[in-house]
């Protein structure tokens, strides 16, 4: 799980600095390679961090736009695996 999170770069610098330990845990869980162990929207909706700040958290567009380019680099390399299967 770790490795796959990675992708985002250091969680020490930059923007990841102003991020809870909570909400970056959160993140790991929603990003986990394997779907067998990655968490259900369900239960992200459920998780404390989000019951506890969503409503009124408003969210850095910078890390926005990361989870985002994140999304689309895995993408198109499960895309590029599967391909020379």
């Amino acid at each position: 799980m770790e490795k796959d999170f990675n992708k985002f770069g250091n969680l020490t610098e930059g923007d990841w600095q102003k991020i809870s330990d909570e909400a970056k845990n959160l993140i790991k869980k929603m990003l986990t390679y394997n779907p067998s162990f990655r968490i259900s929207a369900q239960e992200a909706l459920n998780d404390p961090w989000i019951q506890r700040n969503a409503p009124t958290a408003a969210l850095n567009p910078q890390l926005l736009r990361n989870i985002v380019g994140f999304y689309v680099s895995f993408f198109f390399e499960k895309c590029n695996k599967n391909k020379n299967v």
